[in-house]
């Protein structure tokens, strides 16, 4: 029996040893296992401070453009409202004013061009011909010859204003149709035969 003790004892005085090693080790590997669980908890909490701050910046991005659109619908109404006036004055009365921003703003639904420009090229062409080539249907033919020939319409609108003017009036036309001519609204052959 005492030989029975002593080779339990040397096994496991030689075990002894190597459990040690496995349990240093093993003690290891858990310290590893929880610095990486504090370090995913920590980036955990980075993300969710990102987010947080993404989604203070979201807002604030948010509550700027509600300012801008704001802005940008209150700058339309008050230039709507310019135009209104200016047709009032140049027509002579606010049925007449608003009866053509009312034509103005259907025509501009249908065409390229933007309201505010189709409304300055028609009060143009209204202070230049006198209400004699200001219809929508004028606003047409200049719209088409500006779309046809890369054109502003409001800068052809008032060359085309200018050269009626100068014809109905009997006096020289000859700068209207030199820029009608410059920009390809006309030939040379029209323009010699008009002057």
């Amino acid at each position: 029996m005492a030989s029975n003790i002593q080779v339990k004892a040397t096994f496991v005085d030689g075990i002894s040893p190597a459990l040690k090693a496995i349990a240093k080790n093993s003690k290891r590997a858990f310290m590893g296992v929880a610095n990486a669980a504090g370090g995913l908890k920590k980036s955990m909490g980075s993300v969710k401070n990102d987010l947080v701050s993404f989604k203070g910046l979201a807002l604030g991005i948010s509550g700027i453009m509600a300012g801008k659109f704001t802005q940008s619908m209150i700058r339309a109404g008050s230039e709507l409202e310019d135009l209104t006036v200016k047709f009032e004055v140049l027509l002579g009365s606010t049925e007449k004013a608003k009866q053509r921003m009312e034509e103005l703003s259907k025509f501009a639904a249908r065409t390229p061009f933007q309201l505010k420009n189709l409304a300055e090229a028609s009060r143009l062409l209204e202070l230049f011909t006198k209400g004699a080539f200001s219809s929508t249907e004028a606003l047409r033919v200049v719209g088409d010859a500006a779309a046809a020939t890369g054109a502003d319409i409001q800068g052809l609108a008032l060359w085309v204003g200018r050269a009626y003017d100068a014809l109905k009036n009997n006096r020289p036309a000859g700068e209207a149709m030199a820029r009608l001519q410059e920009l390809g609204v006309i030939t040379g052959d029209t323009r010699a035969a008009i002057e």
